[in-house]
């Protein structure tokens, strides 16, 4: 089940809403927050049993046992004891992860064959379980001990499958304490109506495009290669951020403040800006739970103290700076996908983000992204993070590296297709207006100029009118096309 689609829209969620805003509920002793709660969990696990019949069990199982698991590192003090309690979670989540996700790639490596099926957003619920086990394991006193609002926090449908990421600490409090007010009702459904206008209205017609010039690299021209490949990387963003756009405005319709993901990256000067701003709370999570602990651990430090010593103090600084980026970007490729694909695109933002870092290359794009209006070096800075940003997203779309690198040589001459074909003016013809609305729409120019307009009253007549007409339109293409399944479903 997806949001964008019939079900979802037209059955599932108008009898969730029901249910959660029945006025008799108001009547019981806690504001009928306990049936609200219910009420969330059980609509969370059929929404993923609609897809993963089968594992939804193992979603269930993973509750229950890291519920327990939490009840023991809140209630017991001696250091052994908890140790062994967090490494059977380490060993439980991560190996339930590696099992499902990575052990056919492994046998591939070694020359086997394994084949098994991935659950829907594992990659998702189990990261936004190890951070609550991780923050229970370092303050007890987080622990949960109603299993019922641990389930609810695991498995909430808006955000279970494709994020955000959102950590145990982000709602917590929300989880019995939320008040669902007209005002975050409203921005809840206008946020929702944008996320869908996303999806259906840009994503899907850009997905016709992308997949036609990466379905048949043999065939394509030149610009048919750029043109597959700008394309796919409005697709992705458009995709996923429609998706996050809908996790948000769908938590705030029953009382959640989810984090945000997305803050339009695509007009970075350098990617370390662009991970600022893209998949935040993937980026923030990796920081957090990995980049800063493997900096904090003993044997990182004697690697500094050795670094400063062999190399000096200026120059040692940066071989554990490099190596724990190294270790970062590893995760994240290896977090996207079983593929050396992944693996190759993780270690490309490891190589530009390293040569940032080391550089002032870094330095230099993060001051002129301070300074005010058009410049050159922000044009040069960002011509150079769109460049190997497409190149990048090659590595993510292609089936395997092979395939990749084919496409990348027919983005540069090596194709027997020529330079330009019939199917490049087809698709730039067909596809104009929804291309030029992606490249405008991923930019914060409708935000500046919403920004502008002082009159309140006149924006939120323009804006109720926009929604409304964003809404009849993606629920026509809804109805009469097929629609893509979202992209970060595979992850």
């Amino acid at each position: 089940m997806v949001f964008s689609g019939n079900i979802f829209l037209f059955v599932f969620l108008p009898l969730v809403l029901i249910f959660y805003f029945n006025p008799f509920i108001k009547k019981m002793s806690d504001g009928g927050r306990k049936f609200k709660n219910i009420v969330l969990l059980v609509a969370s696990l059929v929404f993923y049993a609609w897809g993963e019949p089968k594992f939804v069990f193992i979603l269930m199982a993973s509750i229950v046992l890291n519920w327990l698991i939490g009840l023991g590192l809140g209630t017991y003090e001696k250091l052994s004891t908890r140790r062994l309690l967090f490494a059977a979670a380490l060993v439980l989540d991560i190996g339930l992860l590696f099992v499902f996700k990575y052990l056919g790639f492994a046998s591939r490596i070694f020359g086997g064959n394994i084949s098994i099926a991935l659950p829907l957003g594992i990659s998702f619920y189990t990261f936004q379980i190890l951070s609550y086990i991780l923050d229970v394991y370092s303050a007890p006193d987080r622990v949960q001990k109603n299993l019922l609002l641990l389930g609810l926090y695991i498995s909430m449908f808006p955000q279970l499958v494709a994020g955000p990421i959102v950590r145990y600490e982000d709602v917590s409090k929300e989880l019995l304490n939320r008040q669902e007010t007209s005002a975050d009702i409203t921005y809840g459904i206008t946020r929702f109506v944008y996320g869908l206008g996303k999806k259906v209205i840009l994503s899907n017609y850009l997905a016709i495009i992308a997949d036609y010039a990466f379905l048949s690299p043999g065939a394509d021209s030149v610009l048919t290669a750029w043109l597959g490949t700008i394309c796919y990387t409005l697709q992705i963003y458009f995709d996923f951020s429609g998706y996050s756009d809908m996790a948000i405005g769908l938590g705030r319709i029953f009382g959640f403040k989810f984090p945000e993901n997305f803050d339009y990256p695509y007009v970075s000067l350098s990617f370390t800006e662009y991970w600022r701003r893209w998949h935040m709370t993937l980026g923030s999570w990796m920081r957090d739970y990995l980049f800063y602990p493997l900096q904090r651990s003993n044997g990182f430090i004697k690697l500094g103290e050795w670094s400063r010593k062999k190399f000096g103090k200026k120059k040692g600084k940066f071989v554990p700076a490099v190596l724990s980026l190294l270790a970062l970007w590893l995760a994240m490729g290896l977090w996207h996908g079983a593929n050396w694909n992944f693996i190759v695109w993780g270690l490309l933002f490891f190589v530009l983000m390293s040569f940032e870092s080391i550089s002032k290359f870094g330095k230099k794009a993060l001051k002129a992204a301070t300074t005010k209006g058009f410049t050159v070096s922000k044009i040069f800075y960002h011509i150079y993070v769109i460049f190997f940003l497409l190149i990048a997203y090659v590595l993510f779309r292609a089936e395997s590296l092979p395939v990749a690198w084919d496409y990348i040589k027919n983005m540069f001459g090596g194709t027997s297709a020529g330079f330009v074909d019939s199917a490049f003016f087809d698709y730039l013809n067909n596809g104009k207006i929804v291309l030029l609305a992606g490249i405008l729409l991923c930019t914060p120019l409708a935000r500046s100029i919403s920004n502008k307009v002082t009159n309140e009253k006149a924006k939120g007549i323009a804006r109720g009118i926009l929604t409304l007409v964003i809404f009849i339109l993606s629920v026509l293409l809804v109805i009469t096309e097929a629609y893509n399944p979202f992209i970060y479903f595979n992850f």
